[in-house]
């Protein structure tokens, strides 16, 4: 046991200095992100949420090279649980990484300075976003589950804190971005994305009272098709009329 312990010594000495290394430069990744989304620089966050998400994986994978053998030695090192406890935060860092370079990237469309010729319509930026949302959605489950996993008595005192905002504000992101994928198709079928709607819109007098509120004295036909309004079938948000229909 001596042996085989001042060899598990040595192993993790050489490792503890990469993984440090690794983590520093992913954390330093993931305050470029913020600052960068912060400047509304969504392409440039997005690059350091993946630069972020491959350093956490490299610390993963190094600290992956001796968990092993201190797991099953949990019971006599009291380092055990710490070791547990880092790999489930670089777990988590390396999931939150991955979640923000999907966000970034799907915001990156609305962030994009004023261009008329490729500018994205609500309607395609939700199409698009759909194809973010699901792995964002999935990578802020993982990364929620690997925060459990960590007890925070195994955590320097300086670092509790922290961690107890994680435990917070990460769950509460991965709902709203599972709730927001929910309930794009919806939108989208509101738009009239998927085939065209017809909205009626009623007009009351509130100074002549009814159980509804007012006097229906007016109603509107309202054609939606793809996110914008429509008459006759023309969009007439970028095609001038000259003529409107009421009745």
């Amino acid at each position: 046991i001596p042996i085989a312990g001042a060899q598990l010594l040595h192993r993790t000495s050489a490792v503890k200095g990469k993984v440090l290394g690794a983590s520093a430069q992913a954390y330093a990744s993931l305050v470029q992100a913020g600052i960068a989304l912060q400047q509304l620089d969504a392409q440039l966050a997005q690059q350091d949420f993946a630069s972020a998400a491959a350093s956490f994986a490299q610390a993963r994978n190094d600290v992956s090279t001796v968990s092993a053998a201190i797991d099953s030695l949990r019971s006599i090192l009291p380092a055990a649980g710490q070791l547990k406890a880092g790999r489930s935060l670089l777990a988590a860092g390396e999931n939150m990484a991955v979640a923000g370079e999907h966000l970034a990237a799907m915001a990156a469309p609305l962030l994009q300075k004023e261009d008329t010729q490729n500018q994205t319509t609500f309607p395609a930026f939700l199409h698009a976003a759909e194809d973010h949302l699901d792995p964002a959605a999935d990578a802020l489950g993982h990364a929620v589950r690997a925060l459990e996993d960590v007890r925070v008595a195994d955590l320097p005192e300086q670092y509790r804190a922290t961690f107890q905002n994680l435990t917070t504000a990460v769950p509460q992101l991965s709902g709203s971005v599972v709730r927001f994928r929910d309930t794009i198709h919806v939108v989208l079928d509101l738009l009239g994305s998927r085939r065209p709607q017809r909205y009626l819109v009623l007009l009351q007098n509130n100074t002549e009272l009814r159980p509804t509120g007012g006097f229906i004295g007016s109603v509107a036909l309202v054609d939606v098709a793809d996110g914008s309004i429509t008459i006759d079938g023309q969009d007439i948000t970028t095609t001038p009329t000259t003529h409107y229909t009421a009745a």
